[in-house]
């Protein structure tokens, strides 16, 4: 699928097969109640169990860790593809466009976890993400070249931010108060963990690839290219953003990194980058929540958190070689001047 790689990108694509391989591995392995590999090959290999055995805590509650965190990744990082790919600059996520916190608002609108369906909770992710979508896009696209990367990742964040704390404080009403709510349920609304829809993992995750399948369908076509990009890819990037969200929180700025190694090793073609950046987004994701299972810190930690600590830094570095990039193209530069 990713023939034709020059030398580096192969290696590059099977060093990431690689690590995906073993953080699935490690998702399975460490946690609350680490599990050796012997006992790991002997659950998978009869599942099931009693509660409290190997087997149920491999089949009910990792493979399903597992599930979810694999198809977030991969559904965040394709969006974050499209997205960089329409607006044609590497500084952009959903979270950027306020789709993270608006998906997230319309998850906990449509009823908690249990109450409301896959279908249901998914529906309204991604009804929440294509409207916050809109509104960012429409505001940015108006002010036009005024608003550079730093002004268009402040305006994304700033709406994303607000319809995020409007979720929190709806899920907490939702829980009957702050104590009733306790800590990981906001940490799912804010930052995003794979705790928050296990019992829906499977439909969700299958949900996730269909939706996968769609983009790539969408990004063979060539309807993503010429003016006014933004608005056609909205569509696909809410359905991607929605059903990640629905299943894993708004895990932050997880598809910004796997973007843009994806855009690196596909060389920007819209099928080979999407091809490449959905495992590295998976891996993140997965690297990310067995590091702070293993931490310890946490029985239930907030995965978003620890993308978000990597996600951070790739974002200001990129925002900042755009800024130099425009100084040293301003009139009265030294490069202008040549």
């Amino acid at each position: 699928m990713l023939g034709g790689l020059s030398p580096a990108r192969g290696a590059a694509a099977a060093g990431c097969a690689v690590l995906l391989v073993a953080a699935a591995g490690a998702a399975l392995l460490v946690g609350e109640f680490p599990v050796p590999g012997r006992e790991l090959a002997r659950a998978l290999a009869t599942p099931g169990g009693e509660p409290g055995s190997v087997g149920f805590i491999v089949w009910e509650l990792r493979v399903p860790r597992l599930v979810a965190g694999a198809a977030a990744g991969a559904v965040f990082a394709a969006a974050a593809v499209l997205l960089q790919g329409a607006w044609g600059v590497r500084a952009m996520d959903v979270r950027l466009l306020g789709m993270g916190g608006g998906a997230v608002l319309g998850a906990v609108l449509a009823g908690p976890v249990g109450q409301a369906g896959p279908l249901v909770r998914a529906a309204g992710a991604v009804a929440g993400a294509l409207a916050a979508g809109a509104l960012v896009t429409a505001a940015v696209r108006r002010l036009g070249v005024a608003w550079g990367p730093a002004g268009r990742a402040v305006a994304g964040a700033a709406v994303d931010g607000l319809l995020t704390c409007a979720a929190v404080l709806a899920a907490v009403r939702a829980a009957g108060g702050w104590e009733a709510a306790g800590a990981a349920g906001p940490a799912w609304v804010a930052l995003g963990s794979l705790s928050g829809a296990l019992e829906q993992a499977v439909p969700l995750g299958a949900l996730c690839g269909a939706a996968l399948a769609a983009a790539l369908v969408w990004g063979a076509s060539d309807t993503g290219r010429g003016s006014g990009a933004p608005w056609r890819v909205l569509g696909p990037v809410a359905v991607l953003c929605g059903c990640g969200t629905a299943l894993a929180g708004p895990v932050a700025l997880a598809g910004l990194p796997a973007a843009l190694a994806g855009r690196w090793m596909g060389r920007g073609r819209p099928v080979r980058s999407l091809l490449a950046a959905a495992p590295v987004g998976a891996c993140t994701v997965l690297a990310a929540d067995a590091v702070l299972r293993a931490a310890g810190g946490a029985a239930e930690p907030a995965v978003g958190a620890a993308t978000a600590a990597l996600g951070v830094p790739v974002l200001a570095a990129l925002v900042a070689g755009r800024a130099q990039e425009g100084s040293a193209h301003a009139p009265g530069s030294p490069a202008a001047r040549g």
